[in-house]
């Protein structure tokens, strides 16, 4: 099962149970609404060694590519 496949078996269904989803979760992010008229857009991704950074890669160049 792939990232995307996760994502629609697991996150898509949570949608439905709360209308103050305003962006629903795609790739990485989503919108949520909250009190007082603000909203919250949170994201979440991941790297992987040998496939976003060798294996080699020095800790601080990895941590610039995650910001």
């Amino acid at each position: 099962m792939d990232e995307f496949e996760l994502i629609k078996k697991y996150f898509s269904p949570l949608e439905k149970l709360d209308n103050s989803v305003i962006v629903p979760n795609g790739d990485d992010a989503a919108v949520i609404s909250l009190p007082e008229g603000k909203s919250i857009a949170f994201s979440a991704d991941t790297l992987v060694e040998g496939v976003h950074f060798l294996p080699s890669a020095n800790p601080e160049v990895i941590g610039f590519r995650s910001a």
